[in-house]
């Protein structure tokens, strides 16, 4: 049936329809209703990223590292080509886990295992690192708050076990007892039976309570011998919170063979040193930077957990720009670029960012605590790049009168500083540089 005059014309009717329709939908709903207003009353609305940014690398403040923390301790040592020496070391009681312990008749020790479960690494793993014990002359205390710029005295004559090994943090472990099972990585450090023989000689006033046992041994130290080669070594995260973490002491007395285990858990002091060497061995221009030269962060910027450095930025012509006008922060996205990606060393998975106050002291910014942590961000992301939505901190900075002492951007301690040792080399704030730090803002001018 062929169609008539008529539905040709309502086909062709519907057809214009549509396609103005279309073509109205296609408009920028940013720009609609904009004809209806007159110039005069009409919002300018911009986009802007090139504002000045002063950024340089300085010295971090030493992170908490007793018991209470963190249940995970690091130990090694790295010697990273830009960073320079990082080491770790640890510092420990340990406790009974009886009240009153009973060896038996005529014990004798046949061995001493030290057991650390691995939890992650950071660094070379085919380097094989030594580890070296010493027994305390220090008196640990478990209320006492401990930083990692901190140390505890130790003997070096006392030298309790020492081994060289390659860090297996994937590789399970076969024990056989109760039976043949495997249990998750660990290290055990093998200590000579001096120690263990001590304790079974020890009088029964030695061994209760467990505050006499902490005086007769005060703890010891595991110390890692220093990595002297750039690029190599590591820095190995052990999970002290396991229940396989203790002193194993195998002994045998008139009737059986069996073992005791002395516990590193949160009632038995212990804390970590973190030596970054004053960053002697660092790369120049990073020392330089370090010491002052506050330019050189117009090319690279360096974040280095574990106490270690953090970036002190600011935007000191903002107040400038709305001197004359009055604006309206829509959004403004503070964008940071890993100089590095491809390299050797993993990228930390988030950064953190905090307000310097007056007198120096540290605020979370309005946007976080408003918006909550996952919108502020900060995370790693595809672009190899963090970004922090900071658009209520920009927003106040252009208040007449506001303090303006800038940021600090670091490795939060909650995610790295105390876990795990993370280093960063980001790109500076100069503009010829193609991944610059940079602050993207997109506003409104309300008033001229």
């Amino acid at each position: 049936m062929k169609p008539t005059i008529n539905t040709l014309r309502g086909i062709f009717s519907f057809i214009i329809v549509a396609s103005a329709f279309l073509i109205s939908c296609n408009k920028d709903p940013d720009l609609i209703g904009l004809d209806l207003l007159s110039p005069a009353d009409r919002l300018k609305v911009g986009i802007m990223d090139t504002t000045t940014i002063v950024a340089y690398s300085v010295y971090d403040e030493a992170v908490r590292t007793d018991e209470l923390a963190s249940r995970y301790s690091i130990i090694g040592s790295i010697y990273d080509p830009v960073f320079g020496k990082t080491s770790g070391t640890l510092y420990t009681q340990v406790q009974l886990s009886d009240s009153v312990p009973a060896f038996g008749t005529s014990a004798i020790c046949d061995s001493m295992v030290l057991v650390l479960p691995y939890a992650s690494l950071f660094g070379d793993s085919t380097a094989l690192q030594t580890f070296s014990v010493y027994e305390l002359t220090e008196s640990l205390a478990l209320d006492s708050v401990y930083l990692s710029s901190m140390h505890a005295e130790y003997n070096q004559a006392s030298l309790l076990a020492q081994q060289t090994f390659r860090p297996r943090v994937k590789d399970s472990v076969v024990v056989a007892l109760p039976k043949v099972h495997k249990i998750a990585p660990m290290l055990r450090l093998k200590f000579n039976k001096d120690l263990g023989t001590r304790i079974l000689a020890a009088s029964a006033n030695d061994l209760h309570p467990n505050a006499n046992f902490m005086q007769f041994f005060k703890g010891f130290a595991v110390v890692a011998n220093d990595q002297n080669t750039p690029g190599k070594g590591s820095l190995v995260s052990f999970d002290l919170g396991s229940g396989y973490t203790s002193l194993r002491m195998y002994y045998h007395n008139t009737k059986d063979t069996t073992v005791y285990d002395f516990r590193m858990g949160t009632a038995a002091a212990r804390f970590n040193q973190y030596n970054h060497f004053g960053h002697t061995n660092a790369a120049a221009d990073f020392k330089a930077q370090l010491s002052g030269d506050t330019t050189l962060g117009l090319q690279k910027l360096y974040i280095q957990a574990l106490g270690g450095t953090k970036i002190k930025l600011r935007f000191p012509y903002l107040k400038k720009w709305a001197s004359t006008q009055k604006i309206s922060i829509n959004e403004a996205q503070l964008v940071v670029t890993n100089a590095d990606p491809s390299g050797a060393y993993l990228a930390p998975s988030m950064l953190g960012l905090r307000v310097i106050l007056k007198g120096g002291l540290l605020g979370v910014t309005t946007d976080e605590v408003v918006e909550g942590t996952s919108f502020f961000d900060g995370t790693y992301n595809s672009a190899k790049s963090y970004r922090f939505r900071i658009s209520r901190y920009i927003q106040q900075l252009l208040i007449p009168k506001t303090d303006n002492y800038g940021l600090y951007l670091f490795v939060p301690n909650s995610i790295a500083a105390t876990t795990r040792y993370n280093r960063l080399v980001l790109d500076g704030t100069s503009k010829q540089l193609t991944s610059h730090m940079k602050l993207e803002i997109r506003y409104t001018i309300v008033s001229q």
